[in-house]
């Protein structure tokens, strides 16, 4: 729905070694731009690995201050460190 009411731009990434996707949507949190890797998706897992360098300058050339992402997965703690972001905020939810 985001990309078809035109809240997100999609990121596609094909070539020999990788074939991928990425959902990018730029906000604006308390008055700073941010660039939110909303989906990433590739077969074998490595499109942030790929797309993280260009997906950074594209934010950057947004004028976007952040680049951000969350996730429900612990896995992706220490891949974040990783690739250079911290843990900002934590999420916590209740069923209903």
């Amino acid at each position: 729905m985001l990309l078809k009411n035109q809240n997100a731009a999609l990121y596609m990434i094909l070539n020999p070694e990788l074939t991928g996707f990425v959902v990018l949507q730029l906000t604006t949190m308390y008055d700073v731009k941010e660039m939110n890797v909303f989906y990433a998706y590739s077969e074998d897992g490595r499109v942030m690995d790929y797309a993280f360098p260009e997906v950074k300058d594209l934010a950057r050339s947004l004028g976007a201050k952040r680049l951000t992402f969350m996730s429900q997965r612990r896995g992706w703690e220490k891949r974040a460190i990783e690739l250079g972001y911290k843990v900002a905020h934590t999420v916590y939810e209740a069923e209903l």
